[in-house]
């Protein structure tokens, strides 16, 4: 495929950018072409796409990671040509589909089919090299490109198949393990839990285009899955689920459950549910240091992200002084870890916001810990609301809102929502009378559908501030 891109125009380094509707060409992308590069090329793979996302979302993410080929298929190939015209500069295109490509955009089918092409040169690197750009709105602001190298995936994989936290098991000639991934897979729980660890353990890995409540309990019972990765909006749905029974569950071994805090009650439902011992896993991690903590193996701990995994070290300081604490005391989790991220990139001022001067990567989440080293996720002092385990920015939505020209001001927080977890909720102050309708059928074709206002619009007279004008958004979610 190296030949391919050098046919392109792309002679040294190529950074890819990846929008499919579902990813299942990720893996043999991303490190296949790597293999393939020899010492003349260099991939960088910059891998973003949620259903809904909109062109001047993947507008600003090209600009941003100047992007030099766009690898899409059908269901994103508006978006992309959106996106690109708004650019204002010609991008190469690669599309996956089993259509006619248009005039002029080479077929990724084509170029991996290619017999011609050698399927794999070795590549020397030293580890420091960016290996992909996954975007991420960090601790705080809007969406920002991280640089993960090559060492950060390659320690952060060895870190969690370490045998004392990996149920994956090594394939043998009479044993293969089974993943189900609907998640997408530029999100670090489905990049490296699944994804690579399934990859370096020899794990069959079935791939779907997105959950399916009707298809879900069949596709495990179908496949035979025996690691069960889900997320805790699914782990609800498995615990209301008449077609969640012993007999459906019995290939499951194990369950992994992270991208957002797990709730105890619907953990404890579903392994009753199951009727049979059953290990349930925790884990947590963020883009910036890849995954951090998970349950041992056998010490489940419901309610805990478990312990920190091998090679990282951990604190956790007050949010006030910086000063460390003892267990049982709440502060923000900071790490340091040789999975941690090279950076923000074109963002040096967020970079340093979010790792010290002393090389600790602070989480922007509230965590304590107890005499036994098991950590709990409390609350985020960061400003993220997470919906459904995605990340939505306030900022982001109320620089939007604010182009509406009966808006004055406007705040935004995450309250709670039976479905979502967390919804966005708009308090907005307006120089003249406006209705809610108007600011959501305003915002609706702006922003993704996850960042919609389901939390609804609330009209106040002034928003509560501090001293230098800082939105305080803990009192706004009291109102």
């Amino acid at each position: 495929m190296i030949e391919a891109f050098q046919k392109l125009g792309c002679l040294m380094s190529i950074k890819m950018h990846f929008l499919f509707s579902h990813m299942e060409k990720f893996p043999e992308n991303p490190w296949g072409d790597e293999r393939r590069a020899g010492r003349k090329v260099s991939i960088r793979t910059c891998a973003k796409w949620r259903r809904g996302t909109r062109g001047e979302e993947v507008c600003r993410q090209l600009r941003d990671s100047d992007a030099s080929l766009v690898v899409h298929d059908d269901a994103t190939q508006k978006v992309v040509e959106a996106a690109i015209s708004l650019l204002q500069k010609p991008l190469r295109r690669i599309t996956n589909t089993d259509a006619s490509p248009p005039a002029g955009v080479p077929s990724l089918r084509s170029l991996l089919q290619d017999s011609s092409l050698p399927l794999a040169d070795p590549v020397e690197v030293i580890g420091t090299e960016t290996a992909l750009i996954p975007y991420s709105s960090g601790t705080t602001g809007n969406s920002k490109g991280v640089d993960v190298p090559h060492k950060a995936l390659t320690s952060n994989v060895a870190m969690f198949s370490h045998p004392s936290f990996s149920s994956a098991k090594a394939s043998t000639e009479t044993h293969q393990d089974c993943f189900l991934c609907y998640l997408p897979l530029f999100h670090v729980y489905a990049l490296l839990p699944i994804m690579m660890v399934g990859l370096h353990s020899g794990v069959k890995i079935v791939t779907v285009p997105k959950f399916n409540a009707n298809a879900y309990v069949p596709q495990i019972i179908k496949h035979k899955v025996s690691v069960l990765h889900t997320v805790p909006p699914v782990l609800n749905f498995l615990t209301q689920s008449p077609d969640v029974t012993p007999e459906s569950m019995a290939s499951v071994q194990s369950v992994l459950c992270g991208a957002a805090p797990v709730s105890l009650s619907s953990a404890e439902t579903f392994t009753q549910k199951v009727d049979r011992p059953i290990f349930f896993q925790e884990a947590y991690g963020m883009t910036e240091v890849l995954i951090s903590h998970a349950n041992p193996l056998n010490a489940t701990r419901l309610g805990s992200c478990g312990k920190t995994l091998p090679n990282i070290k951990v604190k956790v300081v007050d949010i006030e002084t910086g000063e460390s604490l003892p267990a049982n005391h709440e502060g923000e989790l900071c790490f340091m870890s040789p999975s941690r991220m090279t950076g923000y990139i074109n963002n040096e001022a967020a970079t340093r916001e979010t790792i010290d001067a002393d090389g600790w990567v602070h989480s922007g989440d509230i965590v304590y810990y107890d005499a036994d080293a098991n950590f709990t996720i409390v609350d985020r002092c960061k400003e993220l609301i997470k919906v459904k385990a995605l990340q939505v920015a306030p900022s982001e939505l109320e620089e939007v809102i604010l182009q509406y020209p009966k808006v004055k001001e406007v705040g935004v927080v995450g309250v709670p929502h039976d479905l979502l977890g967390e919804a966005p909720r708009a308090y907005v102050v307006t120089s003249s009378p406006a209705t809610e309708k108007e600011i959501q059928e305003f915002l609706a074709p702006r922003v993704a559908p996850y960042k919609q206002l389901a939390g609804g619009v609330a009209f106040i007279s002034e928003l509560p501030k501090n001293a230098s004008g800082k939105i305080l958004r803990r009192q706004l979610k009291k109102l």
